[in-house]
Parts: structure tokens; C-alpha cells; sequence
């Protein structure tokens, strides 16, 4: 996905300083209205918004994310390239929940 990829290659050169993570999110937000997709179409919107709004990408499906890990911001493109896994689609859900300011629900845990 090309647009995907422009996300990821401005994200990667400049991280959120000069606005051009937020254009390419617009570019993908734009393919996924094509594909008509509406909850990745919402998710890209929300996450553009967030950032413009704070600079940064503030939001994380783990409350406790190890220093060498991923970002949350690269956890999310890698959700988002593969949106058609179900499991992907749930944590993209759980984005946009929090991208709304709304909790998570607290996963069960197996006895």
C-alpha cells in the first residue's frame, strides 16, 4: 500500500516535526474512503487530528511498553498494512476507543 508507505518513510525521516506524517495520514485516509473502509477511514482521521492536536502520538494499546520496543505510532502502521487479520482489526478498534478519549475494557485473564 503506497500511501501506507509514505506514512511510514516521513514518520521515519522526521518523526512529527514537520507535518508531513500528518499529510500522508490524510493521502491513506483517502485510499481507505476508496476501498470504503470506514473504520480505518475514522482511525486515520483520529490519529492525524491527535497528532496535529498534540505533537505526538500519545496513545498506546499496552500500558507498559518496553524502552526497546516499537512505538506505539509504528505498532499502529503495522496494524493498520495488515488490517484484514482479525485479531489486527481488533487492536485498531482499541486505537480508535482511545484516539475518542474512551477506556479500555481490562482483558479478561485465563485462570
Amino acid at each position: 500500500m503506497e500511501a501506507l508507505d509514505k506514512v511510514v518513510k516521513a514518520y521515519q525521516k522526521n518523526g512529527f516535526e514537520d507535518g508531513q506524517v500528518v499529510e500522508a495520514l490524510k493521502a491513506l485516509r483517502e485510499e481507505f474512503k476508496t476501498i470504503g473502509n470506514p473504520t480505518l477511514t475514522k482511525v486515520c482521521r483520529l490519529a492525524y487530528e491527535h497528532i496535529e492536536e498534540n505533537g505526538d502520538f500519545l496513545v498506546d494499546v499496552f500500558p507498559e511498553r518496553a524502552e526497546d520496543d516499537e512505538t506505539s505510532f509504528e505498532y499502529f502502521l503495522q496494524l493498520v498494512g495488515d488490517y484484514s487479520n482479525k485479531f489486527n482489526l481488533s487492536e485498531i478498534q482499541d486505537y480508535k476507543k482511545l484516539l475518542l478519549g474512551e477506556e479500555l475494557e481490562p482483558e479478561e485473564e485465563e485462570e
